[in-house]
């Protein structure tokens, strides 16, 4: 096949099928056992995002803010809903709905037959990606404020202000009553080696979390210290309040913002961290810093 695949999309895979949709503008369901072409189906614009699936209806978002719902089986288009400005993030399926933001500003929320059961108009686009769970939708927008909406209603119930200059590439995890928010950092993106200077005065893994509060906090002696480095955020999933300080730097480059955690099969919510003390890497250099780049769990 000779099509384009935007790097932000991942398969959806459902009842041994895998979709997916192409910047060039279309839809695919691909046989998981063979790899054939069982359909495809065109996308107005074009999509950067993954899909997802409800009931029997295989969702896409183009980026000219269109949601089109495919028949899972044959990829006859059930129905289109324009929400008038450009979708860069994945539709959410949660509570048997979809639920879709786009760059003008727009939350939408859509039953399995393409009716809005509610839009909310942000203060900001929304460029990054969103979370649900139970009765909340948790939408960063790009006022760098995170808003918690009321699943039935779309209202607003509760907003936080994080530092950062975009969510862009980015999307909030929901775990075990915390919602992690990765933001894109003020200055210098994807710049592990801003944290030279902390590591190197570090002589242990406890010191090197507090000297890494510190220089979070702009304190400390590191000329390079400022809490404008800080792009993860902890926050309280009824309230948004703000946890804790997580001692978190730089971990990536070239442009690109920190990638988001996960959460293993244990529980326990896995990110990367800049580290002198590795533990699952190895120690030494890696490009852009003479220290390692470790996976390690979020106490």
């Amino acid at each position: 096949m000779d099509f384009t695949i935007a790097g932000g999309v991942q398969p959806i895979i459902f009842g041994y099928r895998l979709y997916f949709g192409t910047m060039d503008g279309d839809a695919y369901a691909l046989d998981m056992r063979d790899g054939s072409t069982l359909w495809n189906a065109p996308i107005s614009g074009g999509t950067i995002t993954s899909a997802g699936v409800l009931e029997n209806n295989a969702v896409f978002v183009s980026v000219r803010g269109i949601v089109h719902a495919f028949d899972t089986l044959t990829g006859n288009q059930r129905w289109s809903y324009n929400t008038r400005g450009a979708i860069t993030s994945p539709p959410i399926i949660h509570a048997n709905s979809i639920i879709v933001a786009n760059n003008k500003d727009r939350v939408t929320r859509l039953d399995a037959q393409g009716q809005v059961i509610w839009e909310q108009i942000l203060p900001a686009p929304v460029v990054g990606g969103l979370a649900a769970a139970g009765n909340r939708v948790y939408v960063p927008a790009e006022d760098m404020v995170v808003y918690s909406l009321n699943l039935a209603t779309g209202e607003t119930v509760a907003s936080q202000a994080v530092r950062g200059q975009s969510f862009r590439m980015t999307h909030p995890v929901v775990h075990n009553g915390r919602v992690c928010i990765t933001s894109v950092q003020i200055p210098m993106v994807g710049s592990e080696y801003v944290m030279e200077g902390v590591m190197a005065s570090s002589n242990s893994i406890e010191e090197e979390n507090d000297n890494i509060r510190l220089w979070l906090q702009g304190s400390g002696t590191w000329a390079d210290r400022s809490p404008d480095w800080q792009h993860f955020f902890v926050l309280d999933a009824e309230t948004l309040e703000d946890q804790f300080l997580v001692a978190s730097g730089p971990v990536d480059g070239c442009g690109y913002p920190a990638p988001m955690p996960v959460v293993n099969a244990n529980g326990n919510v896995i990110k990367w961290w800049e580290n002198r003390f590795p533990t699952v890497t190895t120690s030494g250099n890696v490009f852009g810093t003479n220290y390692s780049i470790d996976l390690s769990a979020v106490d």
